[in-house]
């Protein structure tokens, strides 16, 4: 929007400042805004409008109108919502309902909801919500139709719900002005390839008038490969396919590769269902079982690949990596040397993104001259790592291929595959080589024998009540990417299942009623066992005439009870008992005074003396230093409920070496079959930091900072140093561990009030003693957050210092300015020149004046003689003395006797 901008206002005074504004009439200035703040004010009196022509509109009937007069921008509804406000097409809407503004509106129209349009594989769930606006209180019915209607779940969030199916709900009147419906659609292994559509009808459930529809349509097809995207250890919510990593799934889709993002710990059964794994900037300690599982799926002829992305140091777990790499036996590591372009001012880090240039000849890098980067760390690469690219001679990108033929790529920097980088199209071909590298390293993708992918519903299956595992199995041919239909077991498809008892032992063979062939490719069969342990999935496709075989192999477990946490809570010292995982949770604790308690139940159908052991992982995630990254620690049996449930519990009271910030807590329970609840419940809290002081007595060029504040500001001149001594404390810090910086930042006055504008330029102060002091240059040009873009320090400017504890905190109490007055060195250097002249110039005056006058005193002295007789003073000019009248004469008298007055 364009907004008027007032001389008087912060707005208005940074619009002048940057030079960007739109002249108007009669003085005014404008300036182009964007965001929620300025919609607001529209929206608002867009609302005020539409009340004050009809007045009887309750806040619903508002909304409804207004979201029913916009016009689409032509963006997804995640983008622009329900669009831009038209506020005639509001009225006009209105008008026809006049008076009874019977109204309603449904959001979003369709689904699945962009940016998530891709297309489904067998076995994907996908969860969404719709809200149901309408303006007065109705029963209204939700049915779902259409042959998409067998795979949809209606989720009630409320009371106001009643489920009649999983597909039909009513909704009562008595609060449904406003309704927020979950809606689940599960795709199972067993559905056939093809389009599937329907609608939801919102109906009024008096009149049975139909009163909002949102369309569904959604494409099932066979995957090509299938890749595991573990967001469990990454604890970073934005890195997922609805943010950073929109189009990087948008890529692998476009391409008919299944990706899942897995919020569960790895376990080898659900690992061996996938092509590729990748661990992008892991911030939490991986359990020691699933290293094992890693390096199982790493040595296992039928494993995958792995793809790693780090993120700088030390926000990045490099000890998980480092851990990872160890355990299957890769000499590779990650450095705590950050590759960056950044510029750290103590009060923020600004990065710029540059170009990896120095590349080597790989696949990967085929037709790539140039990616860009943005911070990231550097590999230690040993014997049979292969260095894609580096910088300034530090890898940051680097490849390795077993003699099985296992992949891995390590990334330095996970920003590669970030959207704004993979919009770039160098970084965008890097991504996609990359993915095709690693999946062409897989026995299932050779070109020379059929893809056989398998997948289950479930990797780890409890036995019981019937319980089954529904296992899918999709055979194409890699040269075309067709399907392979209508294979027959024991003629060219067999299908075995092996049970691991010290050996694999076939204990299932597939027949032709068993198997069912669902077209394109896709087959699929049940599976049910009493048996307890690991078992392999083998599919072999063979003795076709004109193509070659195939192999396909995967694994699942099966046991009695898997362990369960059926409740948990965390409490601290402060505050009460909270659930056991909410985004929202803010348990605010202090080291060495307060406490957090974690209390869970536990429940096992195989008695819950089954239970060997409770582990609860705890993971610094706020990585400002890296002496704690994360714990692992036993929790106790507390008290036994029954045979089957029993209550756990762990106190931790952090000490000054955890670092402060937020914590992520998850819990591994283990049964005597090494089995686990690979759903693991989570909790948070934080460690509130008790931040530094700086000292009233720290100085500037040798006066307090206090005296720089009121009438005394320092004159400071660029190309030269000046003197800081900065004082100060903290309790829970010692001064090693603590840091200072001196700032320079551009300001601007309204009325009484001085806002910061820019930071202009930023350096640390070394610690010297007792405090951080010395000489600083002041450089001739200052940085701005751009940081290609230099600007002028000379001015008057503010100069901040900030004292930042080991963790890097700091708050009101830990900052102090001093106004100051900047000039150029240039400028110095000419005022200098000048004032020396200027002395010069004066000087010569005063000596010619002070010469003149002593040539001019000169010229007025008159010698004088003595009177021989009466011995008055008689002037050179007289010829006789005026006292007694003798004649004297000037020649008679001798040289000593003249005088002069």
């Amino acid at each position: 929007m364009l907004s008027v901008a007032a001389d008087s206002s912060v707005l208005g005074k940074m619009m002048e400042l940057n030079n960007k504004y739109i002249k108007g009439m009669n003085g005014n200035h404008y300036m182009v805004l964007s965001g929620t703040s300025m919609a607001c004010p529209m929206v608002a009196g867009s609302a005020a409008l539409l009340l004050e022509a009809f007045s009887e509109l309750n806040p619903y009937m508002v909304r409804i109108a207004l979201m029913q007069g916009a016009n689409s921008l032509g963006y997804s509804p995640n983008t622009e919502g329900a669009g831009l406000i038209n506020l005639n097409e509001s009225y006009n809407y209105l008008n026809i309902y006049d008076p009874i503004f019977n109204i309603s509106t449904v959001f979003p129209k369709s689904l699945p909801n962009p940016p998530l349009t891709f297309s489904m594989f067998p076995g994907d769930q996908y969860y969404d919500d719709i809200i149901i606006l309408s303006g007065k209180k109705t029963n209204m019915s939700v049915k779902c139709t259409g042959n998409i209607s067998q795979y949809i779940s209606l989720e009630k969030t409320s009371s106001n719900e009643i489920i009649v199916n999983k597909s039909y709900l009513y909704i009562k009147a008595n609060n449904s002005h406003y309704t927020n419906l979950n809606i689940n659609f599960h795709f199972p292994i067993s559905i056939e390839p093809g389009l599937y559509e329907g609608k939801i009808v919102i109906r009024n459930n008096d009149t049975n008038k139909m009163m909002e529809i949102v369309n569904l349509s959604f494409e099932i097809i066979i995957p090509k490969a299938r890749i595991y995207f573990d967001c469990f250890h990454n604890a970073d919510s934005a890195d997922h396919v609805r943010s950073n990593y929109y189009n990087f799934t948008k890529l692998v889709s476009e391409r008919e590769i299944d990706i899942n993002f897995g919020e569960s710990l790895l376990n080898f059964p659900l690992l061996s269902q996938y092509d590729l794994l990748i661990l992008p900037d892991i911030e939490t300690p991986l359990t020691d079982r699933e290293l094992m599982a890693l390096k199982k799926y790493w040595d296992d002829d039928n494993g995958g690949n792995i793809l790693t992305l780090s993120n700088y140091y030390p926000s990045t777990a490099i000890e998980s990596y480092n851990e990872i790499f160890s355990t299957i036996g890769i000499d590779l590591n990650y450095t705590k040397n950050n590759i960056e372009n950044s510029y750290d001012t103590g009060f923020a880090k600004y990065y710029d993104d540059f170009f990896i240039t120095n590349i080597l000849e790989h696949p990967i890098t085929d037709n790539i001259s140039k990616f860009s980067w943005l911070s990231g760390v550097e590999l230690e690469t040993g014997s049979g790592i292969t260095n894609i690219a580096n910088y300034n001679g530090n890898t940051v990108l680097a490849a390795y291929n077993t003699s099985n033929n296992h992949r891995m790529v390590v990334s330095g920097s996970e920003r590669l595959f970030y959207d704004d980088f993979i919009s770039k199209s160098y970084n965008r071909r890097l991504a996609s080589q990359c993915i095709s590298w690693l999946l062409n390293g897989t026995p299932r993708s050779s070109s020379e024998e059929l893809r056989v992918e398998i997948v289950m519903n479930k990797s780890i299956m409890e036995l019981g009540n019937n319980n089954k595992t529904e296992i899918g199995f999709y055979v194409s041919n890699p040269l075309d990417d067709t399907g392979i239909e209508n294979l027959i077991p024991h003629e060219n498809l067999s299908g075995i299942i092996y049970h691991h008892d010290s050996c694999w032992n076939p204990i299932w063979i597939g027949k032709l009623s068993d198997i069912t062939d669902s077209g394109s490719g896709a087959y699929y069969f049940n599976f049910s066992t009493n048996l307890t342990g690991l078992f392999m999935v083998n599919i072999t496709i063979d003795n076709l005439t004109s193509i070659g075989k195939g192999i396909g192999y995967s694994y699942f477990n099966t046991t009695t009870s898997l362990p369960s946490i059926i409740n948990s809570s965390l409490v601290t010292s402060n505050f009460g008992p909270e659930d056991a995982y909410d985004e929202e949770i803010s348990n605010d604790i202090f080291r060495n005074s307060d406490s957090v308690t974690i209390n869970i139940t536990l429940h096992d159908n195989d008695l819950i003396t089954d239970i060997q052991n409770i582990t609860a992982y705890i993971s610094s995630l706020d990585a400002y230093r890296s002496d704690i990254k994360y714990l692992e620690l036993e929790m106790s049996n507390t008290s036994t409920k029954n045979a089957l449930e029993t209550n756990f519990s762990l106190a931790i009271s952090p000490d000054y070496s955890y670092p402060a910030g937020s914590y992520v807590i998850f819990i591994e329970a283990v049964d005597s079959d090494g089995n686990s609840d690979y759903s693991s419940a989570l909790f948070e809290f934080y460690i509130k930091d008790k931040y530094p002081k700086i000292n009233n007595n720290s100085k500037l060029n040798g006066v307090t900072f206090k005296l720089r504040q009121s009438g005394l500001p320092a004159n400071l001149i660029t190309g030269f140093n000046f003197d800081v001594d900065i004082m100060g404390t903290d309790i829970e810090s010692n001064l090693s561990e603590m840091h200072a910086y001196v700032a320079i930042f551009s300001f601007f006055n309204i009325g009484r009030f001085s806002y910061l504008y820019e930071n202009l330029w930023g350096t640390e102060v070394p610690l010297t003693g007792s405090s951080f002091s010395g000489a600083l240059l002041l450089p001739t040009s200052g940085i701005s957050e751009i940081l290609d873009e230099s600007y002028s320090l000379s001015g008057s400017r503010v100069l901040l210092i900030i004292l930042l504890d080991g963790d890097g905190q700091y708050d009101d109490d830990s900052y102090t300015y001093a106004l100051v007055n900047i000039q150029s060195y240039r400028v110095f250097f000419t005022i200098i020149i000048v004032i020396i002249i200027i002395i010069i110039t004066i000087v010569a005056i005063i000596s010619y004046i002070y010469l003149n006058k002593k040539n001019e005193q000169k010229k007025n002295l008159i010698k004088t003689q003595i009177c021989p007789k009466c011995g008055s003073k008689v002037k050179e000019t007289q010829r006789y003395c005026p006292n007694c009248g003798y004649h004297v004469s000037l020649k008679k008298l001798e040289s000593n006797k003249l005088d002069f007055e």
